[in-house]
């Protein structure tokens, strides 16, 4: 099992999506979307599943979405109500 969120402290959290949004540059460039080594979602369901969690809770990063393409960029989503379940 993976861990699919995390708990900050408000006095780190600035600093921590700051390296967050570093670190995904750093990994996939300027537009994730258009590196070769950013996966996308397996099939249509399961786009159209996490696609709906975009809308549970505040788009921090990311957020972008090609249903073509099955592209989800990557995202982080700020208070995520608890009944989401992936």
């Amino acid at each position: 099992m993976t861990t699919d969120y995390l708990l900050v402290d408000k006095a780190v959290k600035r600093e921590l999506l700051a390296s967050i949004k570093a670190t995904i540059k750093e990994f996939y460039g300027d537009d994730p979307s258009k590196s070769p080594d950013y996966a996308r979602i397996i099939n249509d369901h399961h786009l159209a599943r996490l696609s709906g969690f975009l809308k549970e809770g505040d788009i921090i990063i990311g957020g972008d979405t090609n249903p073509a393409d099955r592209y989800i960029g990557p995202t982080v989503i700020d208070t995520c109500c608890r009944s989401m379940k992936l």
